[in-house]
Parts: structure tokens; sequence; C-alpha cells
């Protein structure tokens, strides 16, 4: 997640080919594709594996219940 995190933001997410992020993150591009419908969706994981924001969420739910 943090090597496509760092190409986005060299190359610009437009710019990012969905091919060029399972090479640079060393995995093949087939497990990437059944994991992620596109590459909006490996951002939005991206996103959420380094935000603390799903935690918090998810604790503030627990806590409510």
């Amino acid at each position: 997640m943090k090597k496509t995190l760092e190409l986005i933001k060299g190359k610009g997410f437009r710019e990012t080919t969905i091919c060029e992020i399972p090479n640079e993150a060393g995995v093949n591009e087939t497990t990437l594709s059944r994991h992620f419908k596109n590459k909006k969706g490996i951002l939005i994981s991206a996103f959420e594996h380094f935000s603390y924001i799903p935690a918090f969420s998810k604790a503030i739910r627990e806590k409510v219940k």
C-alpha cells in the first residue's frame, strides 16, 4: 500500500496506470485485480490502511452499542 501511495503521489492519480501499481508493489497483476475492482478501489484501500479514521469509527460504534 505504501508503494502505491508513493507512486500516485509522484505521478498523480490519473497518470498512474493500473499496470504500474503491481509492478511497483512487487505483486502479480492478476492477484491485484482479484482483490480490487479498479484503481480507485486500490487508492481507497490504501487510505483506509494508513488512516486512523476507520479504527476511530469502529471504536465509537462499539461504545454506542
